[in-house]
């Protein structure tokens, strides 16, 4: 189980991403259980960390933190490289 199981898992559960369902009153317990459901397929694979639902779910949106701030620095230095080269 790797980087693509949980890819595949967020690609039929786009939600979890989000961390919203939009069932109202009942999404945080919908999100809870799927996030539930996958800790117990992560833990299973024996090796790594350990995690109930929640402790995965912060390291998730960590990630994606991380992602969105990379792309933007990624962006910012393009656009700076690009406007120096320029002149």
């Amino acid at each position: 189980m790797g980087p693509s199981f949980v890819e595949n898992w967020t690609q039929i559960h786009p939600n979890l991403a989000k961390d919203s369902v939009g069932l109202g009153g009942r999404s945080k317990e919908t999100i809870n259980r799927k996030w539930d459901k996958l800790a117990i397929c992560l833990n299973s694979h024996g090796s790594g960390a350990t995690k109930n639902g929640q402790c995965w779910r912060r390291v998730s949106l960590c990630y994606i933190l991380l992602f969105i701030l990379l792309s933007w620095l990624i962006h910012n230095f393009y656009n700076c490289a690009e406007s120096y080269f320029s002149l």
